[in-house]
């Protein structure tokens, strides 16, 4: 099947996709750098920001040897689609705490899979990144507990955060149901649909949420 041309148009938007989280992501947490409070958490977001960029520049590889075609234009389209659908801004440390437990935990639940998709250079990426979300994902985790529970914590606006990039972390799975989740997972693209991703997503997200005394809306 993978001679076929649904094939390689899902193939197209599956690594489209991968490249729009990936600078996204980049320029979200670089861009939120001044918050960081001391040295040692401005080198961890740097670090995640330079491992974000390293994923963009081998997904824009795998994408411009797929289809023969030049770098630039997936960096065009790229910027086009981060103008189009940008994401949030992040104005506060508690915030951007809150973007590396949902954002990246979703990132990393999305690519698992793909871990043994018949394109297989996609699945050996995706094993590459999902090793480095998940560190990401427990320092945010970690964090977010900290914070909602330090003394004066502003409950309301951290149950607001949370609200707000639990929507943008479950944009991640993409329209569960249609033709191309079936198609993607009838070629073994990936294994399954959208919506069991969510759901066990949910399930992961709950334990930290509540440690937080966050509401999660399926609680």
């Amino acid at each position: 099947m993978q001679g076929d041309p649904r094939y390689l148009a899902i193939v197209d938007r599956m690594l489209r996709s991968q490249a729009y989280r990936e600078w996204g992501a980049a320029e979200l947490f670089e861009a939120a750098l001044p918050l960081a409070p001391d040295a040692r958490w401005r080198a961890v977001i740097e670090g995640h920001v330079a491992e974000e960029r390293a994923h963009y520049a081998h997904v824009r590889a795998l994408w411009a040897e797929t289809f023969n075609q030049p770098r630039a234009e997936l960096d065009a389209w790229v910027t086009a689609r981060l103008v189009e659908r940008p994401l949030p801004a992040v104005t506060t440390w508690l915030e951007l705490g809150m973007a590396l437990f949902l954002f990246d935990r979703a990132g990393r639940w999305q690519l698992s899979e793909y871990l043994g998709s018949t394109f297989a250079p996609y699945g050996a990426l995706a094993r590459e990144i999902v090793d480095d979300e998940r560190g990401h994902e427990d320092a945010g985790a970690r964090l977010v507990i900290e914070l909602c529970n330090a003394p004066g914590a502003d409950r309301a606006a951290a149950q607001a955060a949370f609200d707000r990039w639990l929507a943008v972390a479950l944009l991640s799975f993409g329209r569960p149901g249609g033709d191309g989740n079936a198609l993607a997972i009838a070629a073994g693209l990936k294994t399954r649909d959208s919506a069991e991703v969510t759901r066990d997503f949910l399930a992961d997200v709950a334990p930290t949420a509540r440690a937080a005394g966050l509401l999660l809306r399926s609680d």
